[in-house]
């Protein structure tokens, strides 16, 4: 969150271009230490829930979706641009 923070104040008083600049050096920094790191040795036993991710992706493309469509399916009550609605609520989340 502080490099929102401080890219947002530096790209409104300095400019974007700086901005820019700091954070491909600091992306470089850290991809040089990243070499210092320990290697660790994988767990065979965990695997990947292919359902749990199918759903969350599923989850995740549905609240962009009502993100994206919070203007014309209305905030709380549904407008009749909504595609339904739930006892009159809007589909988007709000």
């Amino acid at each position: 969150m502080l490099a929102f923070i401080i890219g947002g104040i530096l790209g409104t008083y300095i400019g974007w271009r700086p901005v820019f600049g700091i954070l491909i050096a600091v992306s470089a920094i850290v991809f040089m230490l990243s070499f210092r790191l320990k290697l660790d040795q994988g767990r065979p036993e965990v695997t990947i829930d292919a359902v749990g991710v199918l759903l969350a992706a599923g989850a995740i493309i549905c609240i962009r979706f009502g993100f994206n469509n919070l203007n014309g399916w209305g905030l709380a009550v549904a407008t009749a641009n909504a595609p339904f609605s739930v006892l009159g609520a809007s589909p988007a989340p709000s």
